[in-house]
C-alpha cells in the first residue's frame, strides 16, 4: 500500500505542476509568439498576467501535493486544505490577468479582455469548497484510525 500511495504522489505532483505551470504558460509563449490560421497570423497579448507568481503558486501547489502524500493523518488534511487555497488564488491571479488583453491579426487590434466577476467568484468558492470537504475527509479518516490505535493498545 505504501507503495502505491508513493506512486500515485510522485504522479500527481508531476501533473500539479505541468498542469498548472508549463501547459498555460507554453501555450500562452506560443500565443504571444504568433500562430497562423488560415494564413493569418494571430498573436495574444496579455497586459496585466503575472507570469512570475503564476510560476510560484503552481510550484507551491506542487511541493504542497508531494507533501501531502508525504504525510497522514491531520498533517494530510491540513495540506490538503492549503493546496486548495493556494489553487483558488492561482485562480484568481488568472482571472485578473486576462481583464486586459489583445488580439492582433494582420493590421486589426481587437481588445477582448473579460472581467469574469461573479463566475470566478464562483469557481474559487467551488475550489475552496472541494479543498474544505477533501481536507475534512482526511481529518475524520485520520481522527478514527487514531482511535482504533488506541483500543487496540488497551
Amino acid at each position: 500500500m505504501p507503495v502505491k500511495r508513493t506512486l500515485t504522489g510522485i504522479i500527481m505532483t508531476i501533473w500539479t505542476f505541468i498542469s498548472m505551470v508549463i501547459i498555460p504558460l507554453s501555450t500562452l509563449k506560443a500565443l504571444e509568439n504568433g500562430i497562423t490560421i488560415s494564413d493569418v497570423e494571430l498573436k495574444v497579448r496579455l497586459f496585466m498576467l503575472d507570469i512570475g507568481i503564476i510560476f510560484m503558486l503552481g510550484l507551491a501547489a506542487m511541493i504542497l501535493t508531494a507533501l501531502s502524500y508525504s504525510f497522514r493523518g491531520k498533517l494530510d488534511a491540513l495540506l490538503t486544505m492549503l493546496k486548495y487555497s493556494v489553487i483558488a488564488y492561482y485562480e484568481w491571479v488568472w482571472a485578473n490577468g486576462v481583464r486586459k488583453m489583445e488580439v492582433l491579426m494582420a493590421d486589426q487590434v481587437v481588445h477582448v479582455g473579460i472581467d469574469l466577476g461573479m463566475w470566478i467568484i464562483i469557481v474559487i468558492i467551488g475550489s475552496l469548497f472541494t479543498g474544505f470537504l477533501k481536507a475534512l475527509h482526511k481529518y475524520l479518516e485520520a481522527g478514527k484510525n487514531e482511535e482504533e490505535k488506541e483500543e487496540e493498545v488497551w
